[in-house]
Order: C-alpha cells, then sequence, then structure tokens
C-alpha cells in the first residue's frame, strides 16, 4: 500500500540546515529527501529545489525496514520520470529517522536493556516524575490518587549500574570516567 500527496510551497524559501553547505536545494531539479520508519508507516518526505514538496506513505516491512523505505523512494523516483539511481544521484540531503527502536523499548518486546550511569545516580530513572504515575489519566482521575501508579521500570533494577564520572552542565568533563569500572560493568550486564 502506498499513498501519495503533492503539494506547491507558498513563497517560502527551502529548507535550511545545519548542513546547508552540503545541501543545497537551490538547484531546480535538486531533492532533499526525508525518510522515517514507523511501526505501520514509513514516510517519505520530498523537497524539491524548485519548492514542490512531495510526500509518501508506504507500509513498513519490519523484517526488512529498507524495503518500505526503497519502495517509496522508488515511488518517488518513477513520478519524477527517473530511475531509482538518477533520482538518488539528484538527491543532495538524506535524512533519517525512525521510530522502531523506542517503539520496541517501550513495548518491551525487544533485547533486555541495562544502564551504566554516573555513580549516585542509579535511582533517577526508577523515580520518574509525576508524568509516569499520571500517562493515561483524564483531567477529573488526576485528582484521584489511588489510580495514581508507577510503570514498570524500562530498566530493571538489577541491571542499572554505576561508574566513576562526571561531567558538568556544558558537557565539559569534571571526573574523567573510571574505564576499568566502565568495563566491569558492562561485563556484569
Amino acid at each position: 500500500m502506498a499513498a501519495r500527496t503533492d503539494t506547491r510551497r507558498k513563497k517560502t524559501p527551502p529548507a535550511q540546515n545545519h548542513r546547508q553547505s552540503h545541501a543545497k536545494s537551490d538547484e531546480p531539479d535538486s531533492v532533499l529527501l526525508g525518510i522515517d520508519i514507523g511501526g505501520t508507516f514509513t514516510d517519505i518526505c520530498l523537497l524539491h529545489g524548485d519548492g514542490r514538496v512531495q510526500t509518501y506513505k508506504t507500509a513498513s516491512t519490519p523484517e526488512e525496514p529498507l524495503d518500505g523505505v526503497l519502495e517509496g523512494i522508488r515511488l518517488a523516483a518513477g513520478d519524477s520520470g527517473l530511475s531509482l539511481r538518477q533520482f538518488l544521484e539528484k538527491t543532495v540531503y538524506f535524512g533519517h529517522g525512525t521510530t522502531i527502536a523506542t517503539n520496541a523499548l517501550i513495548q518491551r518486546s525487544g533485547a533486555r536493556v541495562g544502564l551504566i550511569t554516573t555513580r549516585g545516580f542509579r535511582d533517577t530513572i526508577l523515580i520518574q516524575r509525576s508524568l509516569g504515575m499520571t500517562a493515561g489519566l483524564t483531567e477529573e482521575e488526576l485528582a484521584d490518587y489511588s489510580l495514581r501508579s508507577y510503570p514498570e521500570p524500562l530498566v530493571p533494577p538489577g541491571l542499572i549500574k554505576e561508574v566513576s564520572e562526571r561531567m558538568d552542565y556544558k558537557g565539559s568533563v569534571v571526573v574523567d570516567l573510571n574505564l576499568d569500572e566502565a568495563k566491569r560493568a558492562v561485563d556484569e550486564l
């Protein structure tokens, strides 16, 4: 199953991004390509150098995610009257995202997950904020504390390991990572 839409952008310039020097969309036949692989559908969005936007939706193929991506790109290439190779040669930017890993984590359908964290912060993920306790409750139910409950942690306490290291709020190293502790934590997991 695949769906197509085509819209014309109104007097707004083509998208700018942090890789502007590598992704020049000012040539009329160039293409910026964005893809999101979801659990059910794969979404493809094209921004042409002339400002046209096209979107495609294909069925995701969980056993081989690339198949759904290629189907969408082939549709776009065919609509442009180009072979897949010719179309990709005109692609100046290829952005990709996926919710597959996030969904697997949330649904607990993937591999077991462990966490290595800064010493002293082992319980941070377990404490949560009120969002975890109130997810899915209506406004009226929020006032009834008996309805609140902590969800099952994404990482069980036994699979959380601590290592000595510290970074400040700017990302600068305050205490170097203790590599021996890190290796031991990996081995324990």
